[in-house]
């Protein structure tokens, strides 16, 4: 994905933040939001473990 956008042409290049903002829908900004959430929960948990060293069952719950 990201090496795609250093190939992308300047047709791209030329987009604006209106086109751009029209073409996010509303699913999949909600499809961004909860994955991210789930993605920085799991990389905070997974810190917090490396740190402490303590993983319980709360983790699970929270």
């Amino acid at each position: 994905m990201i090496a795609d956008q250093f190939l992308i042409n300047n047709e791209a290049a030329s987009s604006s933040y209106k086109t751009d903002s029209a073409s996010e829908q509303p699913k999949r900004s909600i499809a961004k939001s909860i994955s991210w959430r789930v993605i920085g929960t799991l990389d905070f948990r997974i810190i917090s473990w490396i740190i402490t060293g303590k993983l319980s069952l709360h983790f699970l719950l929270d």
